[in-house]
């Protein structure tokens, strides 16, 4: 069930992003955002400032009208995500971090998220044990987060 939700999630934001304006300038800034974002979560998730971290991002969306922001409380990870509107028919949306739930464990790439969704899936298929596929996936992301390195795709 996470995985049919996760790719629902993925498409939806697939068609958000370049649904509407299949413009290449707005897949591009999407992509340059969503890299901004990545690069702010990982500035963060190391201990530095949080303000500092985000100032770049900020910078870059200044221009941009903010139409909405929403999480998504899926099990085990929950992804907040900020959406633009460039025009009138120019509406994309930026991923800006991603949760473990119930530990607060901050991911910051879609790989460190399906790192950590893999796991809590084996752990279930293995023991159909949702405490025990939680702290399986709260381990994959304490090493992510130690690292804090990004996990090639």
């Amino acid at each position: 069930m996470v995985c049919v939700w996760r790719d629902v999630i993925r498409l939806a934001l697939l068609v958000l992003a370049v649904g509407c304006s299949p413009q290449s300038e707005v897949v591009d800034e999407h992509a340059a955002l969503s890299g901004l974002a990545e690069t702010a979560c990982r500035c963060s998730r190391s201990g530095r400032d949080v303000d500092d971290c985000w100032s770049d991002f900020r910078a870059r969306t200044q221009h941009l009208e903010q139409s909405e922001a929403f999480g998504t409380p899926s099990v085990p990870v929950s992804t907040t995500t900020q959406c633009f509107n460039r025009g009138t028919d120019e509406h994309f949306c930026v991923a800006l971090g991603h949760t473990l739930l119930g530990y607060g464990t901050e991911l910051c790439s879609t790989s460190e998220v399906e790192a950590v969704e893999r796991a809590y899936e084996d752990s279930i298929a293995n023991s159909g044990d949702d405490a025990r596929a939680a702290e399986a996936a709260a381990e994959v992301a304490s090493v992510i987060a130690r690292n804090n390195a990004p996990i090639s795709e």
